[in-house]
């Protein structure tokens, strides 16, 4: 999570065949697990941004672990990583989430292509609780 946001880059593997193209709208959502502690912590909306470069077949280190592809992004809001937006309580109006109750599987890759609206539900709801100063 933090190499992405201080090196502006998401880094993916091969096998990943849906990549967002240069300016496609983007949702920074990082798990709870990407906090390092998911008995405590909780999947959280940490920014929004768009894709500053389409995807490149160029290797990548992230953290010490090799990636075949990575692609440009620019982040236009970011909450710190604890204080996002809780995730869950975007659950029940998101579309690509079928499986509400056991809704994690929706986000189990690395990109995840969402609708329209489910992007405005996310953005909408993300900035508000920017607004409301709960970053």
């Amino acid at each position: 999570m933090e190499w992405v946001i201080d090196h502006g880059r998401m880094a993916v593997g091969s096998r990943v065949k849906s990549l967002p193209e240069r300016g496609d709208r983007l949702v920074l959502y990082a798990s709870r697990g990407a906090f390092h502690n998911p008995t405590r912590d909780r999947a959280r909306v940490i920014g929004l941004g768009i894709t500053k470069s389409a995807p490149q077949n160029r290797p990548v280190v992230v953290a010490g672990s090799p990636y075949e592809r990575s692609f440009g992004i620019e982040v236009d809001q970011l909450a710190e990583p604890r204080e996002g937006l809780d995730f869950v309580s975007l659950v029940p109006r998101l579309d690509f989430i079928v499986k509400k109750e056991s809704w994690g599987g929706a986000l189990r890759r690395p990109v995840v292509r969402i609708n329209e609206r489910d992007y405005k539900t996310i953005a909408s709801a993300f900035m508000a609780h920017m607004k409301a100063g709960r970053r």
